[in-house]
């Protein structure tokens, strides 16, 4: 089984994560269906909203991710992702799981706008059905750019979306969508049962 490791730095993080963004810490352990791969999530509960989790990767940052940068090139630049919902989605902790060893099982690059597709079907059937990454809005002065002894890292949230939402996105791009979920409707992010907004 492939594991990824708990080394100095992800403890740290972990620590780091649950001080700043909430209380009621605990790190959990995924593993995938085929018990191939095994991941750890640190979990928290909003300080703001005890019905809300919050939850990031631990471990997602030591594997290669060629982001993309001005002028068309590619650099490698660390991720962890967040995801975060009201808490009686009992299985945010498996998307998040699974979006993490989907990334590293099959080497993916991430970077805000990259789309997951069909992440959630397996654990709800619901309108949201994919998950396309962005930066950390909710928390950006606390999770944007992290840096530890010997890595640094950026963290990205997790966002359920819909089939029609992603044909949006890949019509009028990563802003235009962004804009319509985040400032006109003003969505419901910890909702996974949310009406799509198209």
């Amino acid at each position: 089984m492939s594991r990824v490791k708990r080394t100095e730095d992800n403890i740290a993080y972990a620590r780091y994560f649950a001080n700043a963004i909430g209380f009621e810490s605990k790190v959990l352990e995924y593993l995938d269906k085929e018990e191939n791969y095994s991941i750890d999530i640190v979990y928290v509960t909003d300080p703001i909203d005890r019905d809300v989790a919050i939850l990031s990767s631990i471990g997602v940052s030591d594997y290669p991710n060629n982001f993309e940068v001005k002028g068309g090139e590619f650099k490698n630049i660390a991720i962890e992702l967040l995801m975060t919902s009201y808490k009686r989605f009992e299985n945010i902790l498996d998307i998040l799981g699974e979006l993490g060893i989907f990334l590293i099982k099959n080497k993916l690059n991430c970077q805000p706008g990259t789309v997951f597709t069909n992440m959630i079907e397996d654990f709800y059937e619901i309108e949201m059905k994919h998950i396309m990454f962005i930066e950390p809005y909710l928390w950006e002065d606390k999770l944007s750019t992290l840096e530890f002894d010997n890595k640094k890292f950026h963290c990205l949230l997790s966002v359920p979306i819909s089939d029609k939402e992603l044909d949006y996105k890949l019509k009028y791009g990563r802003a235009a969508l962004e804009e319509l979920l985040f400032g006109k409707e003003e969505i419901d992010l910890y909702n996974l049962e949310r009406k799509s907004v198209l």
